[in-house]
């Protein structure tokens, strides 16, 4: 049905939204029809992920698919990540691999020989085989990217205005271009984060500070309109937040944009006078705070000018510092002017309820777009779902909880004959939790918020490896633990939940409940139990990903079982058949579960 779905999509020009539980092979679902049609009519393809492990799964997947050798695809990374140089300065001056790029490209034939020895051009190949000819490897991945049928990378190289590649530009023809968005979901808040600028007066006198022991009169003149925008936006967040309670505070309030556009003209001015000194004394430097400052402010101007209803300006003190914020509320603009030149897009998840909040938030055309979903069809008597009503995790009432929270937690871990993953709304309500656990059966693994890639990498292989015993890895919902990983086979047995996972409250929350009343007419809905169910299913979706795989999801909380939160749990957990959801003691439905279990399997 996925694969009819994407095929007609595709053929009659059109836009699909595929809801499908994780596992049942929806990316390559989407991917064949869609690559099918692109090779047969001449389009190019795009697979755009949130995150690098859902890019891990798309090139297996074109691996499969391209096993004649009938087309090439290259991935994307980070340009900080595919930097060979020793520090991120794009200069030739700075920089050995950018002098003489051109001339270097052009005589070593890297370009065709790339395109020749690799059917699947992959990051690392392009590194070292760029390193070796001393030419920019990025850029040279931006070379291949523009020639390939298929390119594999993050949303913003389509979607960001200040990321975007070329051919995405607002002026750019689109027709022969094919999208295919994996976890489509999570294109909302990206949406939203590319039109919500910032600026800080710490940046500004950061800036300023660095020009003040410089001595020329160019550092002098930045160090002045430093200081003054530092001062204007101080003045801004005082006049707004007049007299109050001292700590973090924010509000909705107007911005003075005359006294901001006043400055542009002479920001602009300094900004090529400060290039060109740097140019003459050779003395660019990385992270330049002044550089940095001024597309800062461009970004804040860009915001002010595209302002309109679905946008709010804010003022704030954060940590102590002044800071201004323009929210946008809601993307659908700017997606949307995208989305629409496409031949057509397939956007894919297993958390796509309501359809409408997405179709209109992420800008799908509506007589343009099908919503279609996929039932789930792994055998249900494979998974127990149990949901503990006996805590509650509300803001006010986790303090009391925590300890009863633990036990119970606790017990689910001990009950589980494998590994188990246990995931929290945020970092610092894992860490009152994990602090009062004691599990004697169980290594405890605990995400941490400044964990590198590769600490992540040790802690899957930790799961993956049996010498290491059984493992409960606690973690925080909608991280790279909960969204977008593969854990194969028994690597897992049990998902636990702790609470709907809301989003905290904040200004900006408010901000978007009171224009998702207006909008939707669903104002709490929309911009608290929608975000936070999606990461709640997502992260069950960790468990059950094959016919064969067993375990028990388990929710740690009374709300689960009441409206609205009920109704955005998956429809086939609501089954009347004795395998629907169980209300009780995670501990006792798990032993039991697995006690009938391995006496099936005994009996073969």
């Amino acid at each position: 049905a996925a694969v009819a779905a994407v095929g007609t999509a595709v053929a009659n020009r059109e836009h699909l939204l595929l809801q499908a539980t994780t596992g049942i092979g929806k990316t390559v679902a989407a991917l064949f029809p869609a690559l099918k049609y692109a090779l047969a009519h001449d389009k190019r393809l795009f697979i755009l992920t949130a995150k690098t492990t859902q890019q891990d799964m798309a090139t297996a997947v074109l691996r499969l698919l391209n096993q004649e050798q009938a087309f090439r695809s290259v991935r994307l990374r980070a340009k900080a990540k595919m930097c060979a140089n020793d520090q991120v300065l794009c200069h030739e001056e700075y920089c050995r691999f950018a002098k003489d790029y051109g001339v270097k490209l052009t005589s070593s034939g890297l370009l065709p020989r790339l395109w020749e020895n690799y059917p699947s051009l992959e990051p690392d190949d392009i590194f070292a085989a760029a390193q070796a000819t001393q030419v920019c490897p990025f850029e040279v991945s931006l070379e291949l990217a523009g020639r390939a049928q298929v390119v594999v990378c993050d949303y913003n190289y389509a979607f960001d205005p200040y990321v975007a590649l070329p051919e995405f530009g607002p002026d750019q023809d689109l027709a022969d271009t094919i999208l295919v968005i994996d976890e489509v979901h999570n294109l909302v808040d990206r949406g939203r984060g590319y039109y919500s600028p910032e600026l800080s007066a710490a940046a500004a006198y950061q800036a300023a500070e660095g020009m003040r022991h410089a001595g020329e009169p160019i550092h002098f003149r930045i160090e002045t309109l430093c200081l003054r925008l530092a001062r204007l936006i101080e003045e801004t967040v005082a006049n707004a937040l007049e007299e109050g309670p001292p700590g973090d505070r924010a509000v909705e309030a107007p911005l003075s944009e005359d006294q901001f556009w006043r400055l542009r003209p002479a920001l602009d001015a300094a900004f090529v006078d400060y290039l060109e000194y740097q140019r003459e004394t050779r003395n660019f430097r990385p992270d330049d705070p002044f550089v940095a400052l001024y597309f800062d402010v461009l970004r804040f101007l860009n915001g002010l000018a595209v302002s309109d209803a679905a946008f709010s300006h804010c003022v704030e003190v954060r940590r102590g510092e002044a800071r201004l914020k323009i929210l946008c509320k809601d993307p659908s603009r700017f997606l949307g002017a995208v989305l629409e030149r496409t031949h057509a897009t397939v956007g894919l998840s297993a958390t796509l309820s309501p359809p409408e909040f997405y179709t209109g938030l992420l800008g799908f055309q509506a007589g343009r777009t099908a919503f279609v979903e996929i039932p789930n069809p792994f055998p249900p008597e494979n998974r127990r779902v149990v949901i503990d009503p006996s805590v509650a995790t509300t803001f006010k009432q986790r303090p009391a909880n925590y300890d009863r929270i633990a036990q119970r937690l606790g017990a689910f871990a001990e009950a589980i004959p494998g590994n188990c993953l246990a995931l929290f709304p945020s970092y610092q309500f894992l860490s009152e939790v994990t602090g009062r656990l004691r599990l004697n059966g169980k290594r405890v693994l605990v995400q941490k918020q400044a964990d590198s890639d590769k600490e992540r990498e040790m802690i899957l292989q930790a799961l993956r490896s049996a010498i290491f015993g059984d493992i409960l890895l606690v973690a925080v919902a909608g991280g790279v633990f909960a969204e977008g990983v593969d854990y194969p086979g028994d690597v897992l047995k049990a998902v636990a939940v702790v609470s709907p996972c809301l989003p905290g409250l904040s200004l900006d929350q408010q901000l978007l409940k009171d224009y998702y009343q207006e909008r939707f007419e669903r104002g709490f809905e929309y911009s608290f139990v929608v975000p936070g169910m999606t990461r709640v299913v997502q992260a069950a979706g960790r468990l059950i990903r094959s016919p064969e795989d067993t375990g028990v999801i388990a929710l740690f909380d009374q709300r689960f079982l009441h409206a609205p939160y009920r109704q955005y749990l998956p429809a086939d957990w609501a089954a009347e058949d004795g395998e629907g959801v169980r209300v009780g003691n995670p501990a006792q439905v798990a032993g039991e579960f697995f006690q009938v279990l391995s006496r099936k399997n005994a009996k073969g």
